[in-house]
């Protein structure tokens, strides 16, 4: 007795091909969404760990100089002032390449973010409505399109008062 073999055709093999190409063209944008989203999160994070230290410096009457080591894979601290009646602290975005968010290039303008906030002269810091002592809002200072930023910044958490230059 003599095996027939089977095999697949080459109509099969295409259509098989086709199938798994219209899959991960409809897929792996949405696959990044989800990732720059959690990594939204993670940049949040970090900027609340430095709002924190930042109203506890302001709030003890020390020199607001935050924490310039912080950071994570997403972003870290560039530098932090305080002007009269202004706090303000930016962070620098990490790029794909690193790590980080999908839609910047390792050869991109560094994408930073602004956080600035403004708080009163002579603050009663034993007010009981002491969660409005400091307004934080923040700027994405973008090398991209507005469309662009548009959609990295929807990710953002709520009350974060985030928009795009």
């Amino acid at each position: 007795m003599i095996k027939k073999f089977k095999a697949f055709s080459l109509i099969e093999l295409m259509v098989v091909i086709a199938i798994v190409g219209i899959l991960s063209v409809t897929a792996f944008p949405a696959y990044k969404k989800y990732i720059d989203k959690a990594n939204m999160l993670e940049l949040a994070s970090l900027i609340q760990q430095e709002k924190a230290v930042m109203m506890q410096q302001f709030i003890t009457g020390m020199p607001v100089t935050g924490d310039t080591t912080l950071s994570n894979d997403y972003g870290s601290i560039l530098s932090v002032t305080q002007f009269s009646g202004l706090l303000q602290f930016r962070i620098l975005l990490t790029p794909a390449a690193s790590g980080g968010f999908s839609f910047l290039t390792a050869d991109a303008t560094p994408a930073v973010m602004l956080i600035e906030g403004t708080y009163a002269q002579n603050p009663n810091l034993y007010d009981s409505n002491s969660s409005d002592l400091i307004v934080w809002t923040c700027t994405l200072i973008s090398p991209f399109g507005s469309s662009d930023a548009h959609s990295f910044l929807q990710y953002f958490p709520e009350g974060f008062n985030c928009s795009a230059s």
